[in-house]
C-alpha cells in the first residue's frame, strides 16, 4: 500500500483477529519510501497485539523473516 491508510487499520486488526485464532501470528509489510505509508504502519504495528507485524523494505526479505518465524511450525 502507499500513502497513509491509517483509517484502515482498525479494520486490518480486526478482520486479523479470528484468523489468529486460526493459527496465524506473523505478518509482514513491505514498505516504499513514502513518510505517511511509514506513519501508517507503525501506528498498525502498535495497534497490533497478538499479530506480530514486521516491515520490510523487499519482498525476499519479508519472505525469509516469515520462512524463519514458520520453519518449526
Amino acid at each position: 500500500m502507499k500513502g497513509t491508510f491509517t483509517q484502515l487499520n482498525d479494520w486490518i486488526v480486526n478482520t486479523f483477529r479470528p484468523a489468529t485464532q486460526l493459527g496465524l501470528r506473523y505478518a509482514a509489510m513491505i514498505m516504499n519510501d513514502d513518510i505517511f505509508t511509514e506513519f501508517a504502519a507503525n501506528d498498525i504495528i502498535n495497534k497490533s497485539k497478538v499479530l506480530q507485524f514486521q516491515v520490510f523494505k523487499s519482498k525476499e526479505d519479508a519472505d525469509a523473516w516469515i520462512d524463519e518465524k514458520t520453519k518449526d511450525a
